[in-house]
């Protein structure tokens, strides 16, 4: 609009209206205008207003290709909706929003996303905002919640623009700045707190408001043709040297406060037969308010002539172009990590000085709201147990074993049962399968052998494990320091019993021997020792798997069976036979167990 008239405005205003979702894909686009022919005037009205317009088939709308409006009265206007198609609409908005939610900025690596339960957590919201347009945007105005949970928060003074906390509302208005095209500005907030729940926060959804002046989303264009206030006139003297002969001026004058262009001219001498075309003029000249435009011409006549004339002229139109754009940004959702465990042991007390197979269940709960991708279980085997084989231990989610993934480990690497080892179950990357959700359990299993256990000694058998996510944030760490294995102190009692009793010949001996376990446990390694005399010899043995080791010595012939267990109320009983000479000069049987 000029400063000295006033022009027909044709104004294109578009609505887009977006939606986007962390960490910042658009997931739905409108955008929706309206047609706007204006009479900014605030005196004069115009008439025979004719619209025309182009690329409606981009539309969904009831706007023609050409529509008579008619008149339009002073300070008013003519309105039609439409909405563009979205072919039409490249899948982005003109200005773009992007959140990153740092929840352990401080680690200043990668970007983490999980909370952890329990655990102080500083977190950063990162909001940018991008020019994707050819044009400046402006007015704009972003307004993100920050939910109580979060407290007051740090806000980096952005590089344009100002940025505040409203305390009350809760909410983060960052305004007053404008984006030139490709240009991006950020704004940086940064929080701490302590989740104490396992159920996801929400990080605040955001709100931004902007103006776009100067283009439309849409390809649709226009042009208007109006009538307002004007005169024309013919001045026309006889000339003072030349009777019959006609001095004219055609002139056209714009007595509105518009600004008019003059198109088209056309007058002609009307004679009684015929019309003689004396003016024919295509000025195409723009005229001010009040302002005219002039034309002269001379013609003969014996009489007042008389003309008549076509001129062709219209109100100037201005185009103007404009997309008020509104974004809205959904909440995120911040997971917590958290874990239960749990340490089955199978008999949970063995008793002491036996060896008795134990099976070790470690399970792995997510109780938390985030997806697992990393567990690390270091579990403590106690001295006087047998350390599995490392393929002896199976991990599973659910029924399924996990082939991939899980790294094995024992410290030290040895199989003495005499010293206590630390054992290291490390399952990584579980997210390439979906990673541990919600309430899964991962299980790992393996046989542990009690090896000969003391009473009255405590087998400490304590469990510590690490979760995490992916990219690894502050890791969730469950200890069970507390776990042992029971040892039942059941009283070892043995009894050892040798007799002698004469044989079927003079001089011959048969010397019965009972071993009888007595106690509540398995006896293992028996060795029982006899001695026979100097003078006399072993003559056989009954059974006959009961045949025993001989030795010769100084005090005779030394006899040793091996029994290598014996059960709980278990009696072994065998003899041998003796033959020799002289007095049979009885010794006390010995017995070493273990």
């Amino acid at each position: 609009m000029g400063e000295e008239g006033k022009n027909i405005i044709i104004d294109l205003t578009e609505k887009e209206e977006s939606i986007y979702k962390p960490p910042g894909d658009l997931t739905n686009l409108k955008v929706t205008g309206e047609v706007n022919i204006i009479n900014p005037s605030e005196q004069h009205r115009m008439w025979n207003v004719l619209l025309s317009l182009k690329a409606l088939e981009t539309l969904k709308s009831e706007l023609e290709d050409d529509t008579k409006i008619g008149e339009l009265s002073a300070k008013s206007s003519w309105t039609k909706p439409y909405e563009v198609k979205l072919g039409e609409i490249q899948t982005k908005t003109l200005l773009k929003l992007t959140e990153i939610i740092d929840t352990y900025y401080e680690k200043g690596v990668e970007v983490n996303w999980a909370l952890v339960k329990n655990h102080q957590m500083p977190i950063s919201f990162t909001i940018s905002l991008e020019n994707t347009s050819e044009n400046t945007i402006t007015n704009i105005k972003l307004v993100k919640d920050l939910p109580p949970v979060f407290g007051n928060p740090i806000i980096d003074a952005p590089a344009q623009g100002d940025a505040a906390f409203d305390e009350g509302a809760r909410k983060i208005i960052w305004d007053g700045f404008s984006l030139v095209p490709g240009g991006v500005q950020s704004l940086v907030i940064r929080v701490g707190f302590k989740p104490d729940r396992i159920e996801p926060y929400d990080s605040g959804h955001i709100e931004v408001n902007y103006v776009v002046p100067g283009l439309t989303r849409s390809k649709i264009s226009g042009n208007t043709a109006a009538l307002s206030d004007s005169m024309f006139a013919i001045d026309q003297g006889e000339s003072l040297e030349e009777p019959g002969e006609w001095e004219c001026t055609a002139e056209f004058e714009n007595m509105s406060d518009f600004f008019v262009e003059l198109k088209n001219v056309k007058v002609a001498q009307v004679l009684e037969a015929r019309q003689d075309t004396v003016v024919e003029e295509a000025p195409a000249v723009k005229l001010m308010p009040n302002s005219s435009w002039t034309k002269d011409f001379t013609v003969k006549s014996g009489i007042v002539p008389k003309f008549s004339n076509v001129h062709e002229f219209t109100v100037v139109p201005l185009i103007t172009r404009k997309v008020v754009g509104h974004i809205t940004y959904e909440a995120g959702v911040l997971p917590v990590v958290n874990i239960n465990v749990e340490k089955i042991i199978d008999p949970p007390a063995v008793r002491a000085y036996t060896k008795t197979p134990i099976n070790i269940a470690l399970v792995v709960t997510n109780a938390g709201s985030a997806i697992l991708n990393e567990i690390i279980l270091r579990d403590v085997l106690p001295a006087d147990h047998h350390p599995p084989e490392l393929d002896e231990i199976s991990v599973f989610i659910g029924d399924e074993v996990l082939r991939t993934g899980v790294i094995r480990e024992l410290d030290p690497s040895d199989k003495n049962p005499e010293t206590s080892h630390t054992l290291t179950i490390k399952v990584e990357d579980l997210s390439i399968a979906g990673g541990l959700q919600p309430e899964e359990q991962l299980v790992v299993k393996y046989p542990l052998q009690a090896w000969e256990p003391k009473p009255k000694v405590e087998y400490g058998c304590p469990l510590e494990v690490v979760a995490n996510v992916s990219p690894p944030g502050p890791p969730t760490k469950f200890p069970l320091p507390n776990e042992q294995i029971e040892i039942k102190y059941v009283r070892r009692r043995i009894r050892a019993n040798k007799g002698q009793t004469p044989g079927s010949e003079p001089g011959e001996y048969i010397i019965p021997i009972i071993f009888e376990n007595k106690g509540e446990v398995l006896i293992e390694n028996i060795t029982l020792k006899d001695i026979i005399p100097p003078n006399f010899n072993l003559l056989d043995w009954n059974p006959k798997e009961y045949q025993p080791e001989t030795q010769e010595s100084e005090r005779g012939t030394i006899l040793t069976w091996k029994i290598e267990k014996a059960e709980p109320g278990e009696r072994i009983k065998f003899n041998y036979t003796i033959k020799g000479t002289g007095d049979y000069e009885r010794e006390e049987l010995e017995v070493i167990v273990g």
